[in-house]
């Protein structure tokens, strides 16, 4: 397993997401992201990373090409698997994102919300 070498805060900010469709495809993020495809024995960092200190990231359900973060800079959005990430909450007065949840009856208007902002 390789070394992530990141700056910890005492767990204040760690993030680990598993994407439900690729038991493979790993993201962990603390102060910063680094994203594996072959089940951590290898690990890459983002090509336009979010904002860092990330609180929680999840893989959308239905579409696991959708990875959501949310983190002391908002919500941010990956529309590619998290290679690359835009704000989501534009619009929205967020600041410190610490979690979130969406109802899975809710997710089709949230899913839609997000591929639109």
């Amino acid at each position: 397993m390789p070394t992530i070498e990141r700056y910890h805060q005492s767990r204040y900010d760690m993030s680990i997401a598993v994407d439900p469709n690729d038991a493979r495809h790993v993201i962990i993020a603390n102060t910063r992201m680094s994203i594996s495809t072959d089940g951590l024995r290898t690990v890459t960092s983002p090509l336009t990373p979010p904002h860092g200190d990330f609180s929680r990231t999840v893989f959308a359900p239905s579409n696991s090409n959708i990875v959501c973060s949310g983190n002391d800079g908002g919500v941010w959005k990956s529309l590619d698997r998290g290679y690359t990430w835009a704000r989501a909450d534009i619009g929205t007065l967020t600041n410190h994102v610490w979690s979130f949840a969406v109802a899975p009856a809710r997710w089709p208007e949230i899913e839609s919300w997000i591929l639109r902002s």
